[in-house]
């Protein structure tokens, strides 16, 4: 025989809803902490390869400096 279901009030609704925002909120807080540590590590990483780039470059800082600040839609024409 099956038992009979127990008919929750809106108060108790309310609170096991408001239980689930919560957990929800901090597992996804921690989610864009972690995305935002990643993508500051990625940003490092870009400076890192840049600058070595930048450094075993056969350019001159100047033509570098030119060509990183011209606009790339005049080099397509």
């Amino acid at each position: 025989m099956p038992r009979p279901r127990k008919r929750l009030t809106t108060a108790e609704k309310i609170e096991q809803a408001e239980a689930v925002v919560i957990k929800r909120k901090a597992e996804y807080d921690e989610a864009v902490a972690v995305l935002k540590e990643l993508r500051e590590k990625e940003r490092k990483e870009n400076q890192e390869a840049l600058l070595k780039a930048v450094a075993s470059s056969k350019w001159s800082y100047e033509k570098i400096m030119e060509f990183i600040q011209s606009d790339p839609e005049e080099a397509d024409e």
